[in-house]
């Protein structure tokens, strides 16, 4: 039994580990002027316009230009 609860130990530990990579990853930043951000990298996605002096936190950056 004491390795049964060895090994759930161990696998919450990794699940906590792996969930917490992505915002170990993000960069935090402010928006400088108003812009419209994408939920896709792609412009035909939904968008939200975003003011001035907003802080985001960026998980992935897109390619290519997004003129539209």
């Amino acid at each position: 039994m004491p390795r049964a609860k060895w090994l759930t130990g161990l696998t919450v530990s990794a699940l906590l580990i792996t969930s917490m990579a992505p915002s170990a990853l993000a960069e935090t930043g402010y928006i400088t002027s108003k812009t419209k951000i994408y939920q896709q990298p792609r412009t035909n996605s939904v968008s939200i316009v975003v003011p001035k002096g907003t802080e985001v936190i960026i998980v992935e950056y897109g390619k290519g230009s997004y003129d539209g």
